[in-house]
């Protein structure tokens, strides 16, 4: 072995082996003593470690930054009596610390370089190290691993490896972490030769990484982390044999590495059964990454939740037995460890059988929690808060590789660090979350599911950022989520990313060079588990979006297009207007403002582009830049000022005289005015409002100061647009969909028609719109925002699945399809652009087989991502190539529209200049779809419109559609319906139950008295009709026919046969006035019938 300059024959590691072995025998040192070990990362580090096992003893690894209390209970329970340690380490007084011997150089190999003893040694089930995991009792566990157990391990490791004399091992992990075995023995007992990083070298990537290439090392084991830093410290992983375990192998750096090293390992096992269990040499290229199979001598079983064996492809609990499984956990000093039932270790991780044979990770199936790489049970962490004198109850949970602590009834200013007193820096909770009582579930247990999402972190977590792919995704989180410096730990969507800013993040990976998927963003959200993912990408730049030909007229987008052919069937439709009205309160310069509006226009070429017909088509003409009219008006009163801007909202604009922009200014007094600009559709969108709102901020303050003369004061300029929506028209028509499009056919096949129940038919013309809006109250959107991170969907996949729930419930229809807009700004010169470049999604909810909310959530989940992968495909040019049959009464593909506004901030700037702005009541009252739902948060609460066509519905049916959206968004929020099926989630309103009770008409007289119900059965009431009609037909046959007296005689002489013997009618015998005799006998003997 070497170390630096230390280097150690196999004569030395056996002579320092000896020396150390007859210290600790000579302090009393035998088989069933355990000894601590706190030593640095020395060559020595081997041969005593050998030494405390040729003294019969076990060594149990201690940690130097472990908490002095910690380690007293670790010593305590094993029943430490001897240390092997340096005088800084963290022990208690009481133990004999043994002095090491000097270090042995160059010892005579043919002095006993064996390390045979000259008593009896150890037997094969006595133990060889014990270590320490975490404990759900709150006291850490002794795992007492057996000299059989390790050396079955190593056996198998090196027939799995064809381990050989010429074989280098890197010896870069702590001691306090099983694996470290592997590295230590593997090599000494195979005849290879290990080179042992020191403590700051393996905490160094690049250091490590240039030890490594210095040492001619051909094995090396990490985790993905380790592998992470490595490779960023500049490792060419070329011609290694590369082991990867302890945590989830992602498949991006699974590709990574094996396109680079010689063989590729991945590994699972958990200290239970002795470093590793199972393993898997990852071929080239691989789609997915499992486990493997089980090392030699192991077995391994997937039991399913009745402990029976669990099909192939069926999750299941891993049990696994064999030599590896340790002797069992540390019971007491003295105390034999307490085996596991059984001789079989369950481990608590489900996974799966794969129809190879092979096993697939797929997560843990109890409370225990991995936390960058360490296990975790949360219940040590809970016993640890609660010991502080001021915690009543305490839980501990896992949010994305991070720990959170809920205590009651508050939070006291010291926990973390007292705990930290305790537990190791990994277990120490992140973020502490006071409650006055934790929820509870009807059993009494906490229920952890209800346990509301911290709030919104501060950014800094874990750490800086350690690599330079880590610190491109820091910077660039931080600059869409517009935040200070971010640290390696940080979760995008826990500090307020969603899918629309998730959208932001690629399109800049995609400019710097670095392709990236939306779904690993969902699935790693954290700065450096999602830079793990970009490791083995293929950095190439993108091609640039370039300016069109100067004097190039734009071409229409297909968008434009299908607009433009709406607006001449009727010209008279404002459905497509869009506006931006805010009230301005405070000293307006009115010039500067026309100014600012004249440099607005001129900056964004579709504000003065209009669109006449030439030959039959729409072309596109690019006005000059020139002043702009802004319309001047007086109202009296808010009254006058709102109908003069709904008039204004709601009249169509001319497509092809001038471009369709309206301003208005309206005046209500001298420090308070309303602006009101109008603009079609064709030449903005919804992120296209944000745009204008800060451009004009700018523009105003810029008009502002220049017309002051206050150079100094005057803001930046804005930066000049790369490209405008022309030049992007024209690049979308030169792009291939072909793939998005079969994605689109396949996706829409055979759609069915939302079939929801309207007031009155659709027609064929245009009718004016209605709208009702809904409060959601802050306590139900952050119940909703917990659901949402609970199930790591956003709130918009929350919102859409509740609402496809709502339509379902509403129409018996399981397929359902919503539309939802999405910005269309997938590049980065995109974002500053005013334009109509959004499109629309066709989201198609699959609600059958009732399935349960958190099954919903994740298809959900799927199918927006899936659909935003392919949003390049403009919508027109999808009905194009789909074909849809017209219905003129019917919108195609979808008839409903839902979407969550403000996410890209939504125009809710309020100051222009020194003005305050505000929402001004645009008085709008156009219908485009049946029935569209907007939601945007407000102040403390969440607040949804239904947009409705008031041809269709009537007010009270889309507020009483409203009403049952907000009862069934409570159901979804509540924790305990996790894994109800879709229909027990509640939907009716306290109205709607009183109507449905009062439909079934008045109760029967028994019922309000309280009694027990109706006494008299069917045969008594046809007794009863008998007895009344004797000589009127009971039953006609054709031309047979019975009174009642006549069946009465009958039913009497059939009960009176069925009393004695049940007899069937003969096959084939016509029924007639007899079968109603039949019937009436079986009720009257008593029986029953079957039909």
């Amino acid at each position: 072995g070497e170390r630096g300059g230390g280097r150690r024959s196999y004569a030395d590691v056996a002579a320092q082996a000896r020396a150390v072995a007859g210290r600790l025998r000579a302090c009393g040192a035998g088989p069933g003593s355990v000894v601590a070990v706190c030593l640095p990362r020395t060559a020595d580090l081997p041969g005593t470690l050998l030494g405390v096992m040729l003294a019969g003893a076990a060594y149990l690894p201690v940690d130097p930054a472990l908490p002095e209390a910690r380690v007293a209970a670790m010593v305590e329970r094993a029943g430490v009596r001897l240390a092997l340690a340096v005088p800084s380490a963290p022990l208690p007084g009481h133990l004999t610390r043994v002095p090491l011997p000097e270090p042995v150089e160059g010892a005579s190999s043919g002095s006993r370089p064996g390390l045979a003893p000259r008593q009896e040694g150890p037997g094969p089930r006595t133990p060889a190290y014990v270590l320490h995991t975490s404990g759900s009792t709150g006291v850490p566990k002794g795992v007492a691993v057996p000299h059989s157990a390790l050396v079955n391990l190593l056996a198998g490791m090196a027939d799995l490896l064809g381990s050989r004399p010429g074989d280098t091992w890197l010896g870069g992990t702590s001691l306090s972490f099983d694996i470290a075995g592997l590295e230590l023995y593997l090599p000494l007992v195979t005849g290879g030769r290990l080179v042992l990083a020191d403590d700051a070298t393996a905490r160094d990537g690049v250091a490590l990484a240039r030890l490594i290439g210095r040492g001619g090392v051909t094995h090396v084991q990490a985790t993905p982390s380790g592998w992470s830093m490595l490779l960023a410290g500049g490792l060419d992983p070329a011609g290694l044999v590369a082991l990867a375990g302890g945590e989830a192998l992602p498949p991006a750096l699974a590709r990574k590495l094996r396109g680079r090293a010689r063989r590729l390992f991945n590994l699972y096992g958990p200290t239970e059964t002795t470093i590793w269990s199972t393993a898997w040499e990852v071929p080239e290229s691989p789609e997915r990454v499992g486990i493997g199979r089980p090392l030699a001598n192991t077995t391994v079983q997937v039991l399913d939740r009745w402990g029976a064996p669990a099909p192939v492809g069926v999750p299941g609990e891993l049990v696994i037995g064999g030599a590896g499984v340790a002797l069992g956990y540390l019971r007491g000093p003295g105390e034999p460890p307490e085996p596991f039932e059984g001789g079989r270790y369950r481990t608590g991780d489900r996974v799966r059988w794969l129809g190879d044979g092979t096993l697939e990770f797929l997560g843990r199936d109890d409370g225990q929690v991995k936390v960058r790489g360490h296990r975790v049970e949360p219940g040590e962490v809970e016993a640890t808060l609660l010991r502080h004198p001021q915690v009543r109850e305490a839980a501990v949970v896992a949010r994305d590789d991070l720990l959170v602590a809920y205590v009651a009834p508050f939070a006291p200013a010291d926990l973390l660090e007292r705990a930290a007193q305790w537990l190791p820096a990994y277990m120490v909770p992140s973020a502490v979350v006071a409650l006055d009582a934790l929820p509870l579930t009807p059993n009494g247990k906490v229920d952890r599911l209800a346990l509301p999402a911290p709030s919104r972190p501060a950014p800094g977590r874990g750490g800086r950022p350690a690599t330079a792919r880590e610190r491109q995704v820091a910077r660039i989180f931080a600059e869409v989520l517009g935040t200070g410096d971010l640290g390696s730990g940080d979760d995008f969507f826990a500090l307020g990313g969603h899918s629309l800013l998730a959208t932001r993040v690629i399109a800049r990976l995609t400019a710097a060079g670095t392709p990236a998927s939306l779904r690993e963003l969902f699935a790693h959200p954290t700065v450096a588990g999602f830079a793990a993912t970009l490791d083995g990408q293929d950095s190439a730049p993108d091609r640039p979006l370039l300016p069109r030909p100067a004097g190039t007229l734009p071409p229409l987008s297909p968008a434009q297009e299908r607009l433009w052919f709406l607006h001449r069937l009727d010209p008279g439709d404002a459905s497509y207007n869009m506006y931006v009205v805010r009230r301005l309160r405070g000293p307006l310069d009115e010039e500067a403002l026309r100014r600012a509006l004249t440099g607005l226009v001129a900056r964004h070429e579709p504000l003065r582009t209009r669109f006449p017909e030439v030959d039959g088509r729409p072309v596109a003409v690019v006005e000059r830049p020139s002043p702009v009219h802004v319309e001047r008006l007086d109202a009296r009163d808010e009254d006058e000022a709102r109908r003069l801007v709904a008039a204004r909202t709601n009249a169509p604009l001319d497509l092809g005289a001038a471009p369709p922009l309206r301003l208005s200014l309206i005046r209500l007094g001298p420090d308070d005015h309303v602006l009101c600009a109008v603009l079609h559709h064709i030449v903005a969108d919804g992120w296209s409002i944000t745009v204008l709102l800060d451009d004009l901020a700018t523009l105003y303050e810029s008009a502002r100061h220049e017309a002051a003369g206050d150079e100094a004061a005057r803001p930046p300029g804005l930066p000049a647009l790369a490209v405008q929506h022309g030049d992007v028209a024209l690049w979308q028509r030169e792009q291939d969909h072909g793939e998005a499009l079969e994605y689109w056919r396949a996706r829409l096949a055979d759609a069915p028609t939302l079939d929801l129940p309207t007031d009155r038919p659709h027609g064929t013309q245009p009718s004016r719109g209605g709208a009702h809006l809904l409060d959601v109250p802050g306590d139900l959107l952050s119940a909703l925002e917990s659901t949402a991170l609970r199930h790591r969907v956003t709130l918009f996949m929350v919102l859409l699945a509740a609402y496809q729930v709502l339509l379902s419930r509403h129409t018996g229809q399981d397929d359902v399809l919503v539309g939802s807009p999405t910005a269309g700004r997938n590049r980065v010169e995109l974002e500053p652009l005013v334009g109509y470049l959004s499109t629309t999604l066709v989201l198609r909810g699959d609600l059958s087989g009732d399935p349960t909310l958190e099954e919903l959530l994740a298809r959900t989940r799927r199918t927006v991502l899936d659909a935003m992968a392919h949003q390049d495909v403009p919508f027109e040019q999808l009905l194009a190539e789909l074909d849809v049959e017209r219905d003129i009464t019917r919108k195609p593909v979808f008839q409903t529209l839902f979407a969550l506004n403000g996410q890209t901030g939504g125009g809710a700037r309020d100051r222009l200049g020194d003005l305050r702005m505000s929402f001004f009541d645009d008085g709008y009252r156009q219908a485009k779809f049946d029935l569209t739902v907007e939601a945007w948060r407000a102040p403390g609460r969440l607040r949804v419109a239904f947009g409705y066509d008031a041809g269709l519905f009537d007010a009270a049916t889309v507020a009483g559609l409203a009403a049952r959206f907000e009862v069934l968004l409570r159901g979804v929020a509540d924790a305990g319906n996790r894994h109800a099926p879709l229909s027990r989630l509640p939907v009716l309103t306290a109205a709607d139950e009183a109507l449905i009770e009062s439909a079934g008409g008045p109760p029967p007289e028994w019922a309000t008295a309280g009694g027990p119900g109706p006494v008299a059965r069917v045969p008594e009431l046809v007794a009863q009709a008998m007895a009344a009609h004797p000589d009127q037909v009971a039953v006609s046959c054709g031309q047979d026919t019975l009174t009642y007296a006549e069946l009465d005689r009958r039913v009497d002489r059939l009960a009176g046969e069925l009393t004695h013997k049940l007899t069937a009618k003969p096959a084939g015998e016509p029924a007639g006035e007899s079968a109603g005799c039949g019937a009436g006998g079986v009720v009257g003997s008593g029986a029953g019938g079957v039909v």
